[in-house]
């Protein structure tokens, strides 16, 4: 089971970014990828990716640096779904500090919908449950945790596959933006200018 290479504070600023940028494709909620809501239950804020095919990421976050964050994968073998026996992998919950319990049995989280969870307490430590999973199992959580920890660079190239045409609605600046992120591009482009007038 991978964990985030992102500390829960950059991971939420990730997430609200995408949120950001997805919000500005399109105004209809049903059709994005990506979603953010503050102050939750708890005084919890809460990060969502759902990709539409059954796959998502949910992830909650404290006020004082605290995160717990669960994925599904839905053609996962750890699914509950493709167990003989409905129910969720072992192990998978265990551990969870208690705070996140609650939101996580809410409907909206979708409890029996995971493949991989972790959580950090300290603010950059992640850890997991004591599922044992095989290596030969995929649960999702490699591909799934490089969507909702994605740069201004690779929100640009998902978004572009992701949205095609749609996407010029923000445009390589508009991410650029939202990430809070100069452009690469601009400041190749005065460096080049810079290069062409003392040569001239």
């Amino acid at each position: 089971m991978n964990t985030p290479k992102l500390s829960p504070a950059q991971l939420q600023h990730a997430m609200q970014c995408a949120a950001v940028c997805d919000a500005a494709v399109t105004s209809e909620e049903w059709l994005r990828a990506f979603w953010y809501h503050e102050n939750g239950s708890g005084g919890m804020s809460m990060g969502k990716y759902d990709n539409g095919a059954g796959d998502h990421v949910i992830a909650f976050f404290t006020p004082d640096g605290k995160a717990l964050i669960k994925g599904f994968d839905h053609e996962s073998e750890v699914s509950a779904h493709a167990r003989e026996e409905f129910g969720i992998w072992p192990g998978i919950y265990d551990g969870i500090p208690c705070g996140f319990l609650s939101p996580l049995q809410d409907e909206a989280a979708e409890y029996d919908h995971v493949t991989f969870c972790c959580w950090c307490e300290d603010g950059q430590t992640w850890k997991t449950g004591i599922a044992l999973i095989p290596d030969e199992m995929d649960d999702g959580s490699d591909w799934l945790l490089g969507v909702v920890q994605m740069n201004a660079d690779e929100f640009i190239e998902w978004g572009k596959s992701y949205y095609e045409a749609t996407f010029d609605l923000i445009g390589e600046d508009g991410v650029f933006a939202a990430f809070g992120q100069h452009a690469p591009a601009a400041a190749g482009a005065a460096r080049d200018r810079k290069s062409g007038d003392s040569g001239a």
